[in-house]
């Protein structure tokens, strides 16, 4: 059982996504030796871990994810899309341009064809590339701090996965849906709704379209933004919250 003091520490981490030690102290009016004590018993536990050196650190809630995860790839890029952890990803998935992007999911059709029929291929191909391309439309010269899509996939567990440091769903659509009272709310438009993000333009079909393929194909997908959630599962669509913050977007396609 946590004490109280860790428990209260949890609780500012998980109240601003993430806090500094100087912060910790402040709000809680303790001893640096004390709460870095503390921070450092939460790191070895597994319940945070910390991003930075000294002095710029920052301190971070660690989620299932990252655990149960099988793949590698994956727990990495999830520590890239909620803390911008350089370390973190690779410089062949970094794609800081459209053009490196679409280059490099060309490269993603061979690997697929090896594994499921070539028209699921193409049809899987068109979902990433709906996916990653969102990520230059929504968020040019609107990126939080790492310009450009994190874009990897993982043969042997057959998972795919895209990311960025954007705005965010709810942020990209708010000039359409400016009364969106959270994050879950605004991905229930984005996967049900046609809209677009890019007002007055005529699009927003596209993560529509996503789901109809991962459903009709039974894929899987779970997309991330915000404190928000879309699972997509067995032909069966499910938002929720989720208790870290994903400052952009984050999503697993399985096949």
């Amino acid at each position: 059982m946590k004490s109280d003091t860790k428990a209260k520490i949890l609780a500012i981490i998980k109240q601003n996504n993430s806090s500094r030690a100087h912060d910790i102290i402040s709000q809680l009016a303790l001893n640096h030796a004390g709460v870095f004590r503390h921070l450092l018993d939460l790191q070895l536990s597994g319940d945070i871990y910390k991003i930075g050196t000294p002095p710029v650190v920052r301190y971070f809630l660690k989620t299932n994810i990252m655990e149960d995860a099988r793949s590698k790839v994956l727990q990495n890029i999830w520590r890239w899309a909620q803390s911008g952890d350089p370390q973190a990803t690779t410089n062949d998935q970094l794609c800081t341009t459209r053009d490196v992007f679409q280059a490099r999911s060309a490269r993603l059709l061979p690997v697929l064809q090896k594994e499921i029929n070539e028209a699921l291929s193409f049809l899987l191909l068109a979902v990433v590339d709906e996916i990653g391309n969102n990520s230059y439309d929504h968020n040019l010269g609107n990126w939080k701090d790492i310009v450009g899509a994190v874009f990897a996939y993982d043969e042997t567990n057959r998972i795919i996965i895209l990311s960025d440091r954007g705005q965010g769903v709810r942020k990209t659509i708010s000039k359409v849906r400016a009364n969106l009272k959270n994050d879950e709310e605004a991905l229930q438009v984005v996967f049900t709704e046609i809209i677009s993000g890019r007002a007055p333009e005529q699009r927003g079909n596209g993560l529509k379209f996503v789901k109809k393929v991962v459903v009709e194909n039974n894929l899987a997908l779970t997309y991330f933004s915000g404190n928000g959630t879309c699972e997509i599962v067995n032909g069966k669509m499910e938002i929720k919250h989720h208790t870290n913050s994903i400052p952009g977007m984050l999503a697993v396609i399985k096949y």
